[in-house]
């Protein structure tokens, strides 16, 4: 079952700002909102903020690494949050743009990301949103939309999928200009040390 957060909205809010408003990050930002999910998920904390800097407001996500309960047993959440940033700047997989990274638990407890927010509906933890929920009873069409990023062709029709998985693309560098996106993902795998096996 997903875990409700104990944190205290108005000192979350307090350390945020002063994290926020570092110079190297947003000087003299302010967090308007921080609200807590009733659920925030399975996999880490989730808090949604608004930070107001530069005459704006931003919608962001500050993602906690998990204190208590854990879905792996190791979280590596310093190399889930590079392995964002590189599917966001080099692939068509759908991510939200990561925009800073702080592994000292002072503030939070645990290290945290921060990304850009995307509001919308949201799938359940409970139930699954893969056995029940709105989630299978919108129409497949929609249900697609959900797993490809906008403008891009996604997977192929069932009826190619059989032809498609025989044509294996060819090596990087191979009469390539540059490497396609699973090549980059699979290098960037490599890096963090992920093994593809």
């Amino acid at each position: 079952m997903p875990v409700p957060s104990p944190r205290d909205p108005g000192l979350t809010r307090d350390t945020l700002t002063g994290w926020f408003g570092d110079p190297a990050r947003l000087p003299g930002a302010r967090i308007t909102d921080v609200r807590t999910p009733e659920f925030t998920g399975f996999s880490s904390e989730t808090l949604m903020v608004n930070v107001e800097h530069g005459g704006g407001t931003e919608a962001l996500a500050v993602r906690v690494a998990p204190l208590r309960y854990r879905v792996f047993p190791e979280t590596r959440f310093a190399e889930q949050y590079r392995l964002m940033r590189v599917l966001d700047a080099g692939t068509d997989i759908p991510v939200p743009p990561v925009l800073w990274y702080e592994p000292d638990p002072a503030y939070l407890g645990a290290p945290f990301m921060v990304m850009r927010r995307v509001d919308g509906r949201v799938p359940p933890d409970v139930p699954p949103y893969h056995t029940d929920g709105w989630v299978t009873e919108i129409d497949p069409a929609e249900r697609q939309v959900m797993w490809v990023r906008p403008g891009h062709p996604g997977p192929p029709a069932p009826a190619r999928r059989e032809r498609a998985a025989t044509r294996l693309p060819r090596p990087a560098g191979v009469g390539q200009a540059r490497p396609r996106p699973a090549a980059r993902l699979l290098r960037a795998l490599h890096e963090l040390g992920v093994s593809g096996t």
